[in-house]
């Protein structure tokens, strides 16, 4: 603290204690408090790219050092629209044992060349694997990969947004360019929407690869599961592939999913 004659006026975040002497109160120690509110943490701003795709009140949900860029979702969090990652940005993603949705007309995470990490602190803290889902809208992909690298750590689990009433499934990922390194994450493709008047949707892709390049290291890749045809005439949903288009797999697993009964 710093010492300052008599009494002045302060800042109600400011702390405050008398300071004595034999005549009494002669001066007041003055502690100066921080206040860091809403979007910012130790003074650092959410840059416009993450602020753009969070509902209004949102931003209180997460935190975000720029030091590393590290984005931590402190709850449950629906997207207003996709985090669309710039070229040559880096950005990790912590789920941090919650689940994080995407919108429902896009992916949840949009990589447009930057280096983006998605990991899930809670694995650490319970040794199995985190219980966080980053996972795209109704028949959404959770990522779409359209140029830079996305790196999946152990623990994190992916997936593609359930289809709605006899409509498909989302893919886990989708990549139409870069690189994926799916390190010990859990990949799965949305599952494919039942139907009472018609035919199960068919359930999405756990990877989706039109055009980069993609490494299952130790990973768990996993096509959706078909829907169902709940009434009287339908044919149940195809399963979704584990994936689609080329994949290197190093001690990785790749299946598809079941499909769905009619």
């Amino acid at each position: 603290g710093i010492a300052v004659p008599a009494v002045c006026e302060y800042p109600s975040r400011f702390g405050s204690s008398p300071l004595y002497d034999r005549r009494g109160i002669v001066g007041m120690w003055i502690y100066v408090g921080s206040s860091s509110g809403g979007s910012s943490v130790g003074g650092t701003e959410l840059p416009e790219w993450i602020k753009n795709a969070l509902t209004d009140g949102d931003e209180e949900l997460v935190s975000y050092n720029s030091a590393t860029g590290t984005l931590t979702f402190k709850d449950e969090v629906t997207l207003k629209t996709p985090i669309e990652v710039p070229e040559g940005e880096d950005l990790v993603i912590d789920l941090n044992g919650n689940t994080v949705t995407g919108p429902a007309t896009d992916p949840a995470i949009r990589n447009n060349g930057g280096d983006v990490t998605i990991k899930d602190s809670s694995a650490d803290q319970n040794g199995t694997g985190g219980r966080g889902v980053l996972q795209g809208g109704a028949g959404r992909p959770a990522v779409q990969n359209d140029s830079g690298s996305l790196t999946i750590e152990n623990g994190t689990t992916i997936k593609g947004g359930d289809g709605a009433d006899g409509a498909d499934g989302g893919n886990g990922v989708t990549v139409s360019g870069g690189s994926v390194n799916n390190n010990g994450g859990t990949i799965t493709g949305g599952k494919g929407g039942d139907s009472d008047t018609g035919d199960g949707g068919a359930g999405g892709a756990g990877i989706k690869n039109t055009g980069g390049t993609v490494n299952n290291n130790s990973g768990s890749v996993t096509g959706g599961l078909g829907g169902s045809a709940t009434g009287q005439t339908g044919n149940g949903g195809a399963g979704g592939n584990g994936v689609q288009g080329n994949l290197n797999s190093n001690n990785g697993s790749v299946q598809g999913g079941n499909g769905g009964s009619g």
